[in-house]
């Protein structure tokens, strides 16, 4: 399994385009449908998009996680697999990767919002070492992650 940062060439911009409508996910920042708005989020400086590939088929995306830098911490704004690529293994590896982000830049936590009825994914988070730290409202939990 390879993470490598996303490509900014406009062949590469447009197989995350792809990968990225392969989720449906629904806000546009989340799920940029056009060059434009990729490019405008990179554009941003804001965000550092990965994505994840496997080593013998390195043209197809599997996962991606996005990582905002705070101040201390270190920011998962979106990680995502294709349903086709779930249980084997990518998701933890773009979470290790963020953990070895997070220690390279001396962050002292690690954080991400996650809908509070997607038990799945908390769980997942959970066997990865998070812990609940607040709710903002019914249906938002923010978890973090200190020792890695």
């Amino acid at each position: 399994m390879l993470v490598l940062p996303l490509n900014k060439k406009p062949e590469d911009l447009a197989a995350y385009i792809k990968f990225r409508k392969a989720l449906s996910l629904e806000s546009a920042w989340v799920n940029p449908t056009t060059l434009e708005a990729l490019s405008n989020i990179i554009k941003m400086g804001k965000f550092n998009i990965f994505v994840a590939k496997d080593n013998s088929k390195t043209d197809i995306i599997l996962g991606t996680i996005i990582l905002e830098f705070k101040s201390d911490s270190l920011k998962i704004a979106l990680i995502a697999v294709l349903n086709s690529a779930r249980s084997k293994g990518i998701g933890k590896a773009l979470m290790l990767f963020a953990s070895k982000i997070a220690s390279e830049n001396n962050k002292k936590e690690i954080q991400l919002t996650v809908n509070a009825s997607n038990i799945s994914a908390i769980g997942f988070y959970e066997s990865m070492g998070y812990k609940q730290y607040t709710e903002t409202n019914s249906w938002l939990r923010v978890m973090k992650k200190s020792d890695f």
